[in-house]
């Protein structure tokens, strides 16, 4: 933990979503040096995002990302996925679930990681609006390659 403008952050999570947001926004990857000197971003895990769509409040709902190693070394990963409310200007409010978890991915392997978000999770904390934000940011340790997701979720009145 560090401490940062006098509140505590994680540092493994504040990393991941500057660097994040920093993609997002620029759409940049980080550059691999080679041994001559010369520039190169290797993209060699491919990433899936999935999540379920066209939801009822009160139904539970999945999001899945799916990791797809085409390099003959393994591949180590810190990820974060999350789900939280948005208010009527589409700001992210309140953080209704996160998981953060370390992956290895073997070589020339797939490994599928889930979350779960129950309605007991999300129902309190909804507004009016019922929008949800989903959110998925990886980054292949040995590469430099991130990958960052956000998606928009309306759920439905019954």
């Amino acid at each position: 933990m560090a401490v940062a403008g006098g509140c505590v952050q994680k540092n493994l999570a504040n990393t991941l979503i500057i660097l994040g947001l920093f993609v997002l926004s620029f759409g940049m990857n980080i550059p691999n040096t080679k041994n001559d000197g010369s520039r190169e971003v290797v993209r060699d895990v491919v990433f899936t995002f999935r999540h379920s769509k066209d939801l009822f409040v009160g139904q539970d709902f999945d999001m899945t990302l799916r990791l797809e190693n085409h390099s003959t070394s393994k591949r180590t990963l810190p990820i974060i996925m999350a789900a939280r409310t948005k208010n009527d200007n589409g700001v992210p409010t309140t953080l209704i679930k996160e998981q953060e978890m370390d992956v290895m991915v073997k070589p020339k392997s797939i490994v599928l990681i889930k979350m779960k978000v129950k309605a007991e999770d999300y129902e309190d904390k909804l507004n009016d609006q019922r929008w949800l934000e989903v959110t998925c940011m990886a980054t292949v340790i040995e590469t430099g390659q991130i990958f960052t997701k956000v998606s928009d979720l309306e759920l439905r009145k019954p």
